[in-house]
This record gives C-alpha cells, structure tokens and sequence, in this order.
C-alpha cells in the first residue's frame, strides 16, 4: 500500500523567477509602507530630519526633493529599520531577494580579471 512515489522538482523559468523576485519586492514594498504609516516617532523639525537621515547614512536631500519628501524618505528608513528588526528585510539595498545578490556577487568574482603589470622594453 505504501509505495514510495519519485517526486520531480523542476526550476523555475527565468520568466517565472522574475516574476517572482518581482512579487517579492512588491510585497516588502507594500510591508515598508504599511509600517512607515504606523511610526509616530519621525521627526518634524528640518533640522532634526537632516540629522536623522545622515545617521541612516542617506542624503540630506536629493534633486527635487521638498521637506515633505525627505521626511517621508526617513519614514521609509525608519521603516526598512524596523522591518530589518523584525527579521523581515534582509541586510543591503533592502528590496531585493538575497539569493540574487549572492548569485551576483559570485558571477562579480568570477568575472574579475586580475591586471598584470610588466616593464616595457627599452
């Protein structure tokens, strides 16, 4: 009665991986924004919001930007912040899959040619 039965794993196609990373993305984008609306601690002073992004690292402003965009890019810090705290976000540019970035970076290290240097001919 118990017969063993041979399970087939396919990969998915590059399409379909796309899509999905794509999906993925959309869905941590939709989390940070549904966190970003709950915070209550953003600071509302220019002064206190330019000091805020420097310690996150990122630009005081950016081109085009007026203070309710650079408030709100700190809300987005705050909340990839506070996602990341919760083991939702992964460490890096924070919306994209890990496995993409790993699979980068060994493509990266594959591909790095090494410069040789030798003394020309008199």
């Amino acid at each position: 009665q118990n017969v063993a039965q041979a399970v087939e794993v396919m990969e998915l196609t590059a399409d379909s991986q796309a899509q999905k990373a794509a999906h993925d993305a959309t869905r941590q984008n939709l989390e940070l924004q549904k966190i970003a609306a709950t915070l209550t601690t953003v600071p509302t002073l220019p002064q206190h919001v330019r000091d805020a992004l420097r310690e996150f690292g990122q630009p005081v402003r950016l081109f085009g930007e007026n203070l309710a965009d650079i408030r709100q890019r700190l809300r987005m810090a705050l909340a990839r912040q506070e996602l990341m705290a919760r083991g939702g976000l992964v460490a890096g540019d924070g919306l994209g899959s890990s496995n993409q970035q790993q699979q980068q970076q060994a493509e990266d290290e594959e591909e790095e040619q090494v410069t040789k240097y030798t003394r020309a001919s008199p």
